[in-house]
């Protein structure tokens, strides 16, 4: 039976934040910050950040590994930070990720299923609002920015349980463990909660845990 489990994502590159930027008890304004200050603009992620692991497990049986440099940002992504206050209807700051490109990929499980292609690329990703979460993580949720199709999949094969090319819908959850302490580079988990993830129709897992800097390889945090 397929058990159902959450899934701790971390790290793309830029993260939108909505709503009115909040201001602790020593009325510092909530936001990005880099070197130490509150950042003012916008600031590029690194477009290769230092990929780990992703897998992909759907409830048929069928799991795919990327093993190469798994996240890439063609379009640019960024973090920004908002005129204070912020005009409506600009939320506060966020992380925009643009696109994602999964690369080394290939169905190893079952033996008998391939990937039509060995790269999985997301169509562009919406803003990502952030919440602050404990004494030292961010967590926001990563959507496609239009409709609900985050990429698609080819399979072929004539025992691997996914035919064609099949759409990957849902959300991705999206963690940042350790966003409040600053640092050259962010651990950043992106994960599937139960039930908010499916490859066709079969409900499906996705973990990816990466590494991202920015461009500029400045030290940066969200507090």
């Amino acid at each position: 039976m397929f058990k159902k489990k959450p899934i701790m994502v971390v790290g793309l590159a830029a993260i939108v934040l909505s709503g009115l930027a909040s201001t602790s008890a020593l009325g510092v304004t909530a936001g990005w910050r880099v070197n130490g200050r509150l950042l003012e603009g916008t600031k590029a992620l690194a477009r290769r950040p230092a990929a780990s692991h992703t897998t992909i497990t759907t409830a048929t049986g069928t799991r795919i590994l990327c093993s190469g440099t798994v996240i890439v940002m063609p379009d640019g992504g960024v973090i920004i930070n908002p005129p204070q206050p912020p005009p409506p209807p600009l939320p506060p700051p966020w992380i925009n990720p643009g696109k994602i490109v999964f690369e080394e990929c290939s169905a190893t499980e079952p033996e008998a299923c391939k990937l039509k292609s060995a790269s999985i690329e997301t169509v562009p990703l919406s803003y990502v609002e952030l919440t602050l979460e404990g004494a030292l993580a961010a967590r926001g949720v990563i959507k496609p920015s239009t409709k609900t199709t985050l990429y698609t999949v080819g399979f072929e094969g004539e025992k691997c349980a996914l035919s064609g090319v099949q759409p990957a819908t849902g959300s991705l959850g999206f963690l940042l463990p350790e966003a409040q302490d600053e640092r050259t580079t962010q651990t950043i988990a992106v994960s599937t909660s139960s039930g908010q993830f499916k490859i066709g129709s079969s409900e499906a897992e996705m973990h990816v845990t990466y590494l991202q800097a920015l461009e500029s390889g400045e030290p940066w945090s969200f507090l």
